[in-house]
């Protein structure tokens, strides 16, 4: 009998995270720079140590992610991320819209930045 979709892509991103926090996955391959690409962040922010530059002309140019660990603590990421936290008197633009599982991925990779 073969795995349900849920308990296998349960094995697939355990499988990712390990990987990633091993090491073990290149960093262009790394699930977090996916999900940060695939979230649009790139089109406010660029992360120069993972060769992320930002995209086009936005009119709204968000700060350089470079040493975001010097600043946030995992879970403050997180909740500014969800527009739960503001920071500074600031409130980030756009909303996580992904699962509590890409947001961890995304934000441990950008903490290794």
């Amino acid at each position: 009998m073969g795995r349900s979709a849920p308990t296998t892509a349960a094995l697939t991103l355990g499988a990712l995270m390990l990987s990633a926090a091993s090491g073990m996955v290149a960093a262009d391959d790394a699930p977090g720079k996916a999900i940060f690409v695939g979230q649009n962040c790139n089109g406010c922010h660029a992360v120069p140590a993972a060769s992320v530059e930002k995209l086009g002309d936005q009119t709204v140019t968000g700060p350089d992610l470079a040493d975001l660990g010097d600043e946030y603590k995992p879970c403050s990421l997180r909740r500014w991320l969800k527009r739960k936290k503001d920071h500074d008197g600031y409130t980030h633009l756009q909303y996580f819209d992904g699962t509590d599982e890409e947001l961890e991925l995304m934000v441990s990779w950008l903490l290794e930045q």
